[in-house]
């Protein structure tokens, strides 16, 4: 009988631990672990149009374009990651993927970490701007969207904060449009590099490929 009592307890236990793990371990949030960019060259700028429905022309490695205006589609590739990272939690993820139904659909939350600094620079000197620094006053990144219309404003840590809230949660791969409007006579070739740093420290980079704007 007291053997009886004792695996009762057991299996009580053990499953409260694995409810426990269940509701801990819930994936609630979504995290970038990779950044991309394709860059197109646009051909109608009207600063209010939808950004989506530009007409546009995908840019490749040495090609030269006259456009005034450069759209950046950049792919952020995410992870689904859990609200608490105890590692008592990790210890029991094998119990919780053998007995646990997950109650609810990954990233409901959103993005775990915001921006905390958004950077984006060229290798060459660009509009008067030397080679290495801040280029953001010269983009347009859209900020709220209806059926017609796209509000835009500067790339900023802000603005990518308030798209990324804006985003849809659910899938492994978001996209983030935004412009650089080109306004001088500066010519040569391009390499534009982005920097985003992330409240939890993590650092995501990347380049585009080099082309030759007139």
């Amino acid at each position: 009988m007291k053997k009886l009592g004792l695996s009762i307890l057991f299996t009580l236990g053990l499953s409260s631990l694995v409810i426990l793990s269940c509701c801990r371990e819930e994936k609630k949030y979504w995290q970038p672990v990779t950044m991309n960019a394709d860059l197109f060259s646009v051909t109608n700028t009207y600063q209010y149009n939808d950004m989506y429905t530009w007409s546009k022309s995908p840019l490749y490695s040495g090609d030269t374009t006259a456009a005034d205006t450069v759209l950046f589609n950049l792919r952020l590739e995410s992870t689904y990651v859990a609200e608490n990272n105890n590692s008592f939690y990790h210890s029991l993820s094998g119990l919780n993927s053998a007995f646990a139904t997950p109650k609810c659909e990954p990233g409901r939350q959103g993005i775990k970490h915001e921006a905390q600094t958004v950077k984006l620079t060229s290798n060459e000197e660009f509009m008067g701007v030397p080679s290495g620094e801040l280029l953001n006053d010269y983009t347009l990144i859209r900020t709220f969207y209806n059926d017609t219309t796209d509000s835009f404003s500067q790339l900023s840590v802000e603005s990518f904060n308030h798209f990324l809230k804006n985003s849809i949660h659910f899938e492994h791969e978001r996209r983030i449009p935004f412009a650089m409007v080109k306004n001088d006579s500066t010519t040569g070739p391009q390499r534009f590099k982005l920097e985003v740093v992330f409240e939890n420290g993590e650092v995501l980079k990347c380049e585009t490929i080099s082309f030759i704007w007139e």
